[in-house]
């Protein structure tokens, strides 16, 4: 007898698990319930990118015995690795749950309904987390190239399916990036895909010759590529923390002695514990090196290079982000030539950016999930671009273009703070000035043994909070930039 599943209701969460209603999504698209009742059918083949990589983290949990993913200890996470049929299987999961290039360009194409980004840059996770506040204030979605290596794009030998054990670090550091970027994967925010160069290696090895072949032809790109090599510190101080920890303790034991024939055998010891401290400590290293870990392949992962993020952006609709200078210079060079134009949303983005703006540093996902539950994300959107298209500088890709954006953002967050303290002054002038808005609020939630002159003020008072709450919403409309300075 064949198993009888509920019928899905079209209020219903997608199956899909785009985080909308079914009948705002696959229905009539999709038949989920036959899906359901076929065992055999790989579900994964009609899922959104949201549902992929919900499926991936809950996949990863499974592997790795963990009971949830959000503040799992580190020291977990590396003894977990430590086995690597566990590295082998994260890897094997990709396989199914991105089966195909016809199934990467089924989701790419369900983007081109949003006003979506592709993100080409350092995946170095600060950066990074920087790079999806500024960008999710405008852009609907955020698709990042998944870090993770896909199994039988490469070499036997590079293979993490093949040689899982060369691959533990590497694993550690990807699995640091996707738990930093949960929340905006569950929120429908950020999405990881996978490159089309996994499915089709002859673009791969095309996108490669091209990169060559520009920066050949343009030596300004490789001007630009050793700023990008002198402004990753971050990096070289990882790669040469990652070499020193790597290294076993009876090495840098013998080592110290060597560079400090001085110190005495507690000194040595100090050090020594120091650096196992370290590595402990480290979400780039599981193990030193040893006979049964002879080495490790340590990676740098910047999403894509040009070309292949560029193939994204045109099977999805997409503009381009980043945060290196050579991917700017690739976009502006393009632009220049004819290539690509996306409605001139990469110059914007690279004003968004490189804004020196302290105030759009400390945003965090819940000004992004505001905008979108209040939907103001359309409304945001126009008064950034508002602001960028204030400047006069013709040149779009000009760093006089963000310095003026800067500038005109500066201008208006100020505008919107005088207006915002009017309506407080407003409030505290209505009250008589008797009440400071801190003690205002703690009034309303403490009325106890008020009595008949109370609840006479209390009416008063609340009038006077809905009067200034219809204030404050005609201001978030007219002053966009209030969001910023707590409206």
């Amino acid at each position: 007898m064949r198993r009888k599943y509920p019928k899905i209701g079209a209020n219903d969460a997608c199956p899909c698990r785009d985080g909308i209603k079914y009948k705002r999504c696959c229905k009539g698209k999709v038949d989920w319930q036959s899906l359901f009742a076929n065992g055999n059918t790989n579900p994964y083949e009609y899922m959104s990118i949201r549902g992929k990589n919900l499926f991936f983290l809950e996949k990863i949990a499974a592997i790795l015995q963990l009971d949830q993913l959000t503040g799992a200890p580190l020291a977990t996470i590396k003894n977990a690795l430590r086995d690597k049929n566990k590295i082998r299987d994260i890897h094997e999961a990709l396989l199914y749950i991105w089966p195909n290039e016809a199934d990467l360009n089924r989701v790419l194409c369900n983007e081109k309904e949003k006003h979506s980004a592709i993100f080409t840059g350092a995946y170095q996770p600060e950066k990074l987390f920087k790079g999806m506040c500024r960008h999710s204030l405008y852009a609907e979605k955020i698709l990042l190239v998944d870090p993770f290596l896909y199994p039988g794009s490469m070499r036997p030998e590079f293979d993490p399916c093949e040689n899982p054990e060369q691959h533990a670090n590497t694993t550690l550091n990807n699995l640091w990036v996707w738990f930093g970027l949960m929340p905006w994967i569950d929120s429908g925010i950020v999405g990881f895909i996978r490159s089309p160069g996994d499915f089709d290696l002859k673009l791969q090895w095309d996108s490669l010759i091209y990169t060559e072949n520009m920066v050949t032809k343009h030596p300004e790109i490789k001007e630009c590529m050793e700023t990008d090599i002198e402004s990753f510190g971050e990096f070289r101080k990882r790669f040469k923390d990652v070499f020193d920890l790597n290294q076993p303790s009876s090495k840098l034991r013998k080592t110290a002695k060597e560079v400090y024939p001085e110190f005495s055998t507690e000194k040595i010891d100090e050090i020594i514990a120091y650096f196992e401290n370290q590595r402990e400590n480290s979400p780039f290293i599981v193990d030193p090196i040893s006979k049964t870990n002879p080495s490790q392949i340590e990676m740098i992962h910047s999403g894509s290079n040009y070309e292949i993020a560029r193939e994204i952006a045109s099977r999805s609709n997409s503009h381009l982000i980043t945060d290196l200078k050579t991917r700017w210079k690739f976009i502006e060079i393009d632009r220049q030539e004819g290539g690509v134009n996306n409605s001139g949303w990469e110059p914007f983005a690279k004003s968004m950016q490189n804004a020196k703006l302290e105030t759009l540093n400390t945003t965090d996902i819940s000004l992004a999930l505001r905008l979108r539950k209040e939907n103001r994300l359309e409304g945001m959107r126009t008064f950034l671009r508002k602001v960028w298209n204030h400047s006069p500088t013709v040149e779009d890709f000009n760093t006089r273009k963000t310095e003026d954006f800067t500038t005109e953002f500066t201008h208006e967050l100020e505008i919107a703070r005088v207006e915002w303290e009017k309506i407080d002054k407003d409030l505290v002038k209505l009250l008589g000035g008797g009440m400071g808005v801190g003690a205002i609020a703690s009034a309303m939630v403490e009325p106890a043994n008020w009595g008949i002159h109370g609840l006479a003020y209390a009416g008063t008072l609340g009038a006077s909070l809905v009067h200034s709450k219809m204030r404050r919403n005609t201001t978030l409309r007219r002053y966009p930039a209030s969001l910023f300075i707590g409206g």
